[in-house]
């Protein structure tokens, strides 16, 4: 799986493919630990495997080698692996792992260890830009999906359910009666891939008076203060969800 929450949401329609395709195959998951709730309660896989990251004296990260993963997933005896990410670390751990079958774009310098190698558009000897979801979805194609529903999909427990209506009566909205959009607007990597503050508060504007909806903001606690950009500069009301998380039973 890949990397980063949004491009998780991305691959969910591949994974529904690959189940559609292989309705009886034991269809396992690998993704970091702190992305793994987001498969939780998915139908379309029979196992999720994680990532833990090792945290060293100085507070940083670090992912396991690839020869303790690869004997985690040999003892898998997997038959084949599907690689949406582009790295050659996965093709590599893949490969240890002597899964027969490894699917995935030939990127990074790895395609030698690669069975099923796929290419990337290129033209003039560039990439052609493909949007992330139909990029997963190739593999599924490659695989012999026909039409894959490019719907994208995340699923709740109840429990979540229950929490969540809570929190959003408590802010204020009318589930029953007017739509609501999260925006989101941090960014990992900060301002090269984050969009004007501003704009999404024009956007919440929008959103609100053309349609009635209900408009929250959310982030992590180090994007603070482009969420307090945005919520000073929308001229309707937004739910801050940070907040509303910490007062929250």
């Amino acid at each position: 799986m890949p990397s980063w929450l949004g491009d998780v949401v991305m691959a969910t329609p591949t994974l529904r493919a690959l189940r559609q395709l292989w309705p009886q195959t034991h269809l396992a998951a690998i993704i970091k630990h702190e992305l793994a709730p987001m498969l939780e309660g998915c139908p379309w896989l029979d196992e999720v495997l994680t990532i833990e990251s090792r945290t060293d004296h100085h507070g940083h990260g670090h992912r396991p080698g690839v020869v303790k993963l690869s004997r985690q997933l040999a003892s898998g005896q997997y038959d084949a692996a599907v690689l949406l990410t582009n790295s050659f670390r996965t093709a590599l751990m893949t490969r240890l792992a002597g899964i027969p079958q490894r699917l995935g774009y030939d990127r990074d310098g790895r395609g030698f260890l690669l069975t099923d190698r796929l290419l990337p558009r290129r033209e003039a000897g560039r990439f052609v830009p493909v949007s992330t979801r139909d990029y997963y979805m190739g593999l599924a194609v490659y695989l012999g999906a026909v039409d894959p529903d490019p719907a994208m999909q995340l699923f709740t427990r109840p429990q979540d359910d229950a929490y969540a209506r809570v929190l959003l009566e408590q802010a204020g909205v009318a589930l029953d009666r007017q739509p609501l959009v999260v925006l989101n607007p941090g960014a990992n990597y900060g301002d090269a891939k984050m969009w004007y503050p501003d704009r999404f508060a024009q956007v919440a504007d929008a959103l609100h008076s053309r349609y009635g909806a209900a408009v929250a903001v959310s982030g992590s606690p180090r994007e603070r203060d482009i969420l307090d950009q945005v919520l000073a500069a929308a001229r309707t009301s937004l739910i801050d969800l940070p907040r509303h998380w910490l007062i929250s039973p």
